[in-house]
Protein backbone atom coordinates (compact mmCIF):
# COMPACT_ATOMS: atom_id res chain seq x y z
CA UNK A 1 0.00 0.00 0.00
CA UNK A 2 2.84 2.21 0.87
CA UNK A 3 4.23 1.23 -2.25
CA UNK A 4 1.82 2.37 -4.44
CA UNK A 5 1.25 5.78 -2.66
CA UNK A 6 4.93 6.38 -3.14
CA UNK A 7 4.68 5.72 -7.18
CA UNK A 8 1.29 7.82 -7.42
CA UNK A 9 3.15 10.51 -5.78
CA UNK A 10 6.20 10.24 -7.83
CA UNK A 11 3.93 10.11 -10.81
CA UNK A 12 1.56 13.33 -9.64
CA UNK A 13 4.60 15.10 -9.63
CA UNK A 14 6.45 14.04 -12.76
CA UNK A 15 2.91 15.38 -14.98
CA UNK A 16 3.28 18.51 -12.64
CA UNK A 17 6.54 19.48 -13.20
CA UNK A 18 5.61 19.02 -17.33
CA UNK A 19 2.73 20.85 -16.89
CA UNK A 20 4.61 23.82 -15.47
CA UNK A 21 7.01 23.63 -17.95
CA UNK A 22 5.15 23.28 -21.13
CA UNK A 23 4.68 26.85 -22.94
CA UNK A 24 1.58 28.37 -24.46
CA UNK A 25 1.38 30.81 -26.85
CA UNK A 26 -1.88 32.48 -29.17
CA UNK A 27 -2.03 34.75 -31.50
CA UNK A 28 -5.71 35.59 -33.17
CA UNK A 29 -7.36 36.66 -36.58
CA UNK A 30 -10.70 38.76 -36.88
CA UNK A 31 -12.74 37.14 -39.62
CA UNK A 32 -14.78 39.83 -40.84
CA UNK A 33 -17.41 40.24 -43.86
CA UNK A 34 -19.49 43.53 -45.02
CA UNK A 35 -22.87 41.78 -46.46
CA UNK A 36 -24.45 44.26 -49.14
CA UNK A 37 -27.59 45.54 -49.07
CA UNK A 38 -30.05 44.36 -51.21
CA UNK A 39 -33.28 46.06 -52.31
CA UNK A 40 -34.20 45.52 -55.53
CA UNK A 41 -37.41 45.65 -58.11
CA UNK A 42 -37.89 43.96 -61.36
CA UNK A 43 -40.14 43.41 -63.99
CA UNK A 44 -41.00 40.93 -66.22
CA UNK A 45 -42.20 42.84 -69.22
CA UNK A 46 -42.45 46.31 -70.15
CA UNK A 47 -45.76 46.34 -72.37
CA UNK A 48 -49.16 47.61 -71.49
CA UNK A 49 -50.41 47.28 -74.72
CA UNK A 50 -54.41 48.39 -75.60
CA UNK A 51 -54.16 47.83 -79.40
CA UNK A 52 -57.02 49.71 -81.50
CA UNK A 53 -59.80 50.81 -79.61
CA UNK A 54 -63.12 52.26 -80.61
CA UNK A 55 -64.64 55.47 -78.30
CA UNK A 56 -66.58 54.17 -75.60
CA UNK A 57 -64.79 50.60 -75.96
CA UNK A 58 -63.52 48.48 -72.88
CA UNK A 59 -60.33 46.26 -72.36
CA UNK A 60 -59.18 44.25 -69.71
CA UNK A 61 -56.91 42.04 -69.05
CA UNK A 62 -53.99 43.57 -70.37
CA UNK A 63 -51.29 42.34 -70.02
CA UNK A 64 -53.18 38.65 -70.44
CA UNK A 65 -50.66 37.21 -67.86
CA UNK A 66 -50.11 40.40 -66.37
CA UNK A 67 -46.72 42.43 -65.43
CA UNK A 68 -45.25 39.80 -62.64
CA UNK A 69 -43.13 42.70 -60.25
CA UNK A 70 -40.41 40.66 -58.52
CA UNK A 71 -39.14 43.09 -55.17
CA UNK A 72 -36.11 41.63 -53.33
CA UNK A 73 -34.55 42.31 -49.84
CA UNK A 74 -32.64 41.58 -47.29
CA UNK A 75 -32.92 45.11 -44.59
CA UNK A 76 -35.09 42.65 -42.36
CA UNK A 77 -38.09 45.75 -42.84
CA UNK A 78 -41.38 45.88 -44.10
CA UNK A 79 -41.55 47.22 -47.34
CA UNK A 80 -44.50 48.49 -50.06
CA UNK A 81 -44.90 48.39 -53.53
CA UNK A 82 -46.59 51.13 -55.40
CA UNK A 83 -47.53 52.19 -58.40
CA UNK A 84 -48.60 55.17 -60.03
CA UNK A 85 -48.79 57.36 -64.26
CA UNK A 86 -46.72 59.75 -64.71
CA UNK A 87 -49.12 62.06 -66.46
CA UNK A 88 -52.54 60.89 -68.05
CA UNK A 89 -52.56 58.75 -71.54
CA UNK A 90 -51.80 61.51 -73.66
CA UNK A 91 -51.96 62.57 -77.40
CA UNK A 92 -50.45 65.50 -77.83
CA UNK A 93 -52.89 68.06 -76.09
CA UNK A 94 -54.95 65.49 -75.62
CA UNK A 95 -54.98 62.97 -72.61
CA UNK A 96 -57.39 60.33 -71.28
CA UNK A 97 -58.38 61.03 -67.72
CA UNK A 98 -57.15 58.50 -65.24
CA UNK A 99 -60.22 57.97 -64.49
CA UNK A 100 -61.04 55.70 -67.13
CA UNK A 101 -57.23 53.85 -66.41
CA UNK A 102 -57.56 51.16 -63.60
CA UNK A 103 -55.56 48.07 -62.31
CA UNK A 104 -55.87 45.44 -60.59
CA UNK A 105 -54.22 42.13 -59.76
CA UNK A 106 -52.94 39.52 -57.12
CA UNK A 107 -49.66 38.57 -54.84
CA UNK A 108 -48.01 35.49 -53.94
CA UNK A 109 -46.69 37.19 -50.69
CA UNK A 110 -47.67 37.03 -47.26
CA UNK A 111 -48.67 40.38 -47.09
CA UNK A 112 -51.56 42.80 -47.75
CA UNK A 113 -52.60 43.57 -51.01
CA UNK A 114 -54.52 46.47 -51.68
CA UNK A 115 -55.94 45.97 -54.78
CA UNK A 116 -59.76 46.11 -54.76
CA UNK A 117 -60.38 45.16 -58.43
CA UNK A 118 -61.14 48.65 -59.71
CA UNK A 119 -58.55 50.71 -58.48
CA UNK A 120 -58.34 54.15 -60.69
CA UNK A 121 -54.26 54.38 -61.49
CA UNK A 122 -53.14 57.88 -60.25
CA UNK A 123 -50.48 60.47 -60.93
CA UNK A 124 -49.95 59.77 -56.96
CA UNK A 125 -48.46 56.91 -55.88
CA UNK A 126 -50.96 54.20 -54.67
CA UNK A 127 -49.77 51.28 -51.81
CA UNK A 128 -50.20 47.99 -54.23
CA UNK A 129 -48.89 45.69 -51.66
CA UNK A 130 -47.42 45.82 -47.87
CA UNK A 131 -45.08 43.20 -46.96
CA UNK A 132 -44.91 40.98 -43.88
CA UNK A 133 -42.08 41.87 -41.40
CA UNK A 134 -40.57 38.19 -42.44
CA UNK A 135 -40.55 39.31 -46.00
CA UNK A 136 -38.04 41.77 -45.00
CA UNK A 137 -35.27 39.11 -46.16
CA UNK A 138 -37.22 37.32 -49.02
CA UNK A 139 -33.78 36.23 -50.50
CA UNK A 140 -33.41 34.81 -53.37
CA UNK A 141 -36.58 34.40 -54.62
CA UNK A 142 -38.27 37.86 -53.25
CA UNK A 143 -42.21 38.38 -53.45
CA UNK A 144 -43.95 38.46 -57.13
CA UNK A 145 -47.11 40.36 -57.37
CA UNK A 146 -48.99 40.15 -60.75
CA UNK A 147 -50.62 44.18 -61.89
CA UNK A 148 -53.18 44.06 -64.92
CA UNK A 149 -54.99 46.89 -66.43
CA UNK A 150 -58.08 47.90 -67.76
CA UNK A 151 -58.94 51.08 -69.74
CA UNK A 152 -62.74 52.62 -70.53
CA UNK A 153 -62.78 54.92 -73.55
CA UNK A 154 -65.05 57.85 -72.56
CA UNK A 155 -67.73 57.42 -75.63
CA UNK A 156 -66.25 60.86 -77.37
CA UNK A 157 -62.78 60.24 -77.22
CA UNK A 158 -60.93 62.08 -80.11
CA UNK A 159 -58.54 59.73 -82.12
CA UNK A 160 -54.89 59.93 -81.61
CA UNK A 161 -51.89 57.44 -79.84
CA UNK A 162 -52.04 57.51 -76.47
CA UNK A 163 -49.30 57.05 -74.39
CA UNK A 164 -47.92 57.18 -70.19
CA UNK A 165 -45.30 55.57 -68.59
CA UNK A 166 -46.51 53.24 -65.36
CA UNK A 167 -44.34 53.34 -62.74
CA UNK A 168 -43.62 50.54 -60.24
CA UNK A 169 -41.98 51.87 -56.41
CA UNK A 170 -40.26 49.48 -53.66
CA UNK A 171 -40.15 51.74 -50.68
CA UNK A 172 -39.47 50.99 -47.09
Amino acid sequence: MFRKALLLLIFSLFISKFAFAAQVDTAIAIAKVQVATVFEISIDRTDIDFGDMRPGEAKYDIPATGIKINSKTNTGNKWYLLVNDLTELRSGDRFIDNKYFSWYGWTEGQGKWFGTGENQVSLVPFTVYESTVDEGINLPDGTNNFIKFKLDLPKDQPAGRYETTVRFTLTE
